[in-house]
């Protein structure tokens, strides 16, 4: 159904994770170094990369951004060009036919999200997001490329080190070992709370994509729908153009179709 690769994994585990590091209580940091899924279809997506994309979405569009240097989206009009098919017996490539492309393209920069519910930060150094659709063919094409990802949990309360700063240590590993058998009881119930993820490197390919499969327009379409129906709670009247509302479903329409 898909291909992933794997370059090089690292597993670290620490004992006392809060008392020797800035954390938020993780056991254990895997790396992924050189992570490439590739999926021929977006129809029968895989269920967990169905969830890794539901989450990120999520979290792209509730989640709380702390840090972003530049987010550049473009859009691409290709003209027509040939499609070379092999060789006419005359030393000369002969061309099959012509097509035309559109691309959207989306780039960010040193992007950090904060999602309170979970405690956690996504970061990512570079992010592409790429759209590819050959009018003439009807085929469509996705590819998400990552650098330097990392989901990290963070603690909630940090404490302040200043002339006792040996004595909030000692109170740290104290109560780490009394919190011990319920962080077990953690870990049991949800062995993925534990780890921090550090990806260096990640290509993400939809050979056959669909632009209605995207959890993106769903998700926005939702969230724009939301913040709708809260303004004209609390503000009546000021979105009283129809238009907007039909917009609005029309957005929902393709989303759920």
């Amino acid at each position: 159904m898909c291909h992933v690769s794997i370059d090089r994994v690292e597993v670290k585990f620490w004992f006392f994770p809060v008392h020797f590091r800035f954390t938020g209580g993780s056991w254990v940091t895997v790396t992924l170094d050189g992570f490439v899924v590739f999926v021929p279809t977006s129809k029968k997506c895989p269920p967990w990369i169905q969830r890794l994309r539901n989450d990120l979405i999520y979290t792209i569009l509730n989640g709380d951004t702390i840090r972003l240097h530049s987010m550049n989206p473009n859009v691409y009009l290709s003209k027509k060009a040939a499609i070379i098919d092999g060789n006419n017996g005359l030393g000369q490539n002969a061309s099959k036919g012509t097509h035309r492309e559109i691309c959207m393209r989306g780039t960010a920069s040193q992007w950090h999200i904060f999602r309170s519910n979970t405690g956690r930060i996504y970061t990512f150094g570079d992010l592409v997001a790429e759209w590819r659709r050959c009018n003439d063919e009807s085929r469509e094409s996705f590819v998400l490329i990552s650098r330097e990802a990392r989901w990290t949990k963070v603690p909630i309360f940090v404490p302040m080190d200043g002339a006792d700063g040996k004595k909030s240590k000692f109170v740290q590993f104290l109560h780490t070992l009394y919190n011990l058998p319920s962080n077990v009881g953690r870990v049991y119930n949800n062995p993925i709370c534990t780890l921090d993820l550090y990806v260096p490197q990640c290509d993400i390919t939809f050979a056959e994509f669909r632009l209605r499969d995207a959890e993106l327009l769903r998700q926005g379409a939702t969230k724009i729908k939301e913040k709708y129906v809260d303004i004209e709670t609390h503000y009546p009247g000021i979105l009283g153009d129809m238009k907007w509302e039909f917009f609005l479903h029309a957005i929902s329409s393709f989303g759920q179709g």
